[in-house]
């Protein structure tokens, strides 16, 4: 029965490898798409906000500049949290990848090497990454949006960029 086993599990063994790379290259594939639509969009972010600046729209661009400085804020806030028990020199990279906003970055390296929890760390490198893209949509992406949005509605002429935006 044994060797039987061996051969039906050494058929499958071969069929199934092939399918595991795959799964490799579609998470890359996932999380290379998460990682350049978000800086993409934080990007033209600051790119609209620097229009509003250089129209005279000072209102704007300061909710605009307030918006990304809120996200950037519970970034950092989010890092501290995620490496408090961790000693000061281990902690201190990763606070500043998130105050340069690098943290999902290094998060989806984490995630797609399968890495576990480094000593110290409160959260998985998933949970990290999923909590960092939480707080991107619900202080940077979609304030912004809203104002964006608005923004169109009342002005009349807008640029390609703020409608891409």
């Amino acid at each position: 029965m044994r060797p039987l086993l061996q051969k039906v599990f050494a058929k499958v063994g071969t069929r199934v490898k092939p399918l595991l790379k795959l799964g490799r290259i579609g998470l890359t594939v996932r999380l290379g798409l998460v990682l350049f639509l978000s800086y993409s969009d934080m990007a033209t972010d600051v790119l609209v906000a620097i229009q509003f600046r250089g129209a005279g729209n000072r209102s704007w661009f300061q909710f605009s500049i307030g918006f990304m400085v809120l996200a950037l804020f519970f970034h950092v806030f989010l890092a501290v949290l995620n490496n408090y028990r961790r000693p000061l020199r281990k902690s201190l990279p990763k606070i500043f990848s998130a105050l340069f906003l690098l943290s999902p970055l290094f998060d989806g390296l984490s995630m797609w090497s399968g890495e576990d929890i480094p000593e110290g760390q409160v959260l998985t490198p998933v949970l990290t990454l999923s909590a960092t893209r939480a707080i991107e949509l619900m202080f940077e992406s979609l304030p912004e949006s809203v104002l964006q949005t608005h923004i169109l509605f009342v002005t009349s002429g807008s640029t390609f960029l703020q409608r891409f935006s």
